[in-house]
């Protein structure tokens, strides 16, 4: 890698740390949305409102810069929205910080 390359390399990554810092809060908890409402429908408690504000929230981070279906989370906001219409099967897997 060149002088050049590494100096732009090292621009890039500031600027992404730059922009986590500044929405990471916004994101985590809108992710705690998901777990709560993913949760509720677990134990069959989740009411219309929970479900309409976990799609929102979902669409919002899919609208997040950088998210595609290939960066390793293991859902996807259209799925948990389908997954979470009623009559629709229940063995969700967890969309966590952690996975990050």
């Amino acid at each position: 890698m060149t002088e050049a390359h590494a100096g732009a390399r090292e621009q890039v990554l500031a600027a992404a740390e730059a922009i986590w810092q500044r929405v990471r809060r916004t994101e985590l908890d809108r992710v705690a949305v998901l777990e709560s409402a993913t949760a509720a429908l677990q134990a069959g408690r989740l009411d219309e409102d929970g479900r309409a504000r976990a799609e929102r929230e979902a669409h919002k981070i899919a609208g997040s810069p950088g998210r595609s279906a290939t960066d390793g989370r293991p859902r996807s906001p259209g799925s948990w929205s389908r997954s979470s219409r009623p009559g629709a099967p229940t063995g969700t897997r967890r969309c966590s910080p952690a996975t990050w």
